[in-house]
């Protein structure tokens, strides 16, 4: 199950992503010091998601295989959100005085954490449902006829070597990130 070390990487990746577009230097709607920590955007997301991939969507995932499911919702998503993260800069703010940040930092992010979790199952069922009165659900209940399922030796080898070639993929990508931070140096720790 070493491959699916992909979805967590990518989980990381996406995140990272999303506190450079809302943080400080592009959008800077999120910062380390407001209620709006720089996470949040990651953990509405990914509460969305978890609404549409771990609630709606997990047993026609899991059909195809459980390693997928486990890899989607437990290395994806839960790289994705960072709940200890935010967590962690919320009694920082705490520990520094600022109480009342951290109090509307608390409600804030449960409160929009789970009207992400809410809607993300809300818009799956529409999703599903537009595809029912589509007709299209016979389409995809006719793939269910064809099997799937990662379920045979070559099947297994065929996923794990992709899943591989990915991973190495995102370590070079990692590396040149890591490269382009600390070209320059600096004494201070990271």
């Amino acid at each position: 199950m070493a491959h699916l070390a992909v979805f967590g990487i990518l989980g990381v990746l996406t995140r990272y992503l999303l506190q450079k577009l809302f943080g400080p230097r592009v959008a800077n709607l999120t910062s380390n010091h407001s209620i709006l920590y720089l996470d949040l955007p990651s953990n509405m997301i990914g509460s969305f998601l978890m609404g549409w991939f771990g609630v709606e969507f997990k047993k026609d995932i899991s059909h195809v295989s459980e390693h997928l499911a486990i890899g989607i919702m437990t290395g994806y998503l839960g790289s994705l959100t960072t709940f200890s993260g935010w967590n962690q800069k919320m009694l920082e703010l705490s520990a520094s005085g600022h109480w009342v940040i951290c109090a509307l930092g608390f409600i804030i992010g449960l409160s929009l954490v789970v009207v992400s979790i809410t809607f993300g199952v809300e818009t799956a069922k529409g999703f599903r449902w537009l595809l029912n009165r589509l007709n299209i659900a016979s389409l995809v209940n006719g793939i269910s006829k064809v099997n799937y399922k990662v379920n045979s030796y070559h099947r297994q080898m065929t996923a794990m070597v992709i899943f591989l070639v990915i991973l190495g993929i995102l370590w070079g990508v990692s590396g040149a990130f890591v490269k382009a931070k600390f070209k320059h140096g600096g004494s201070a720790a990271e």
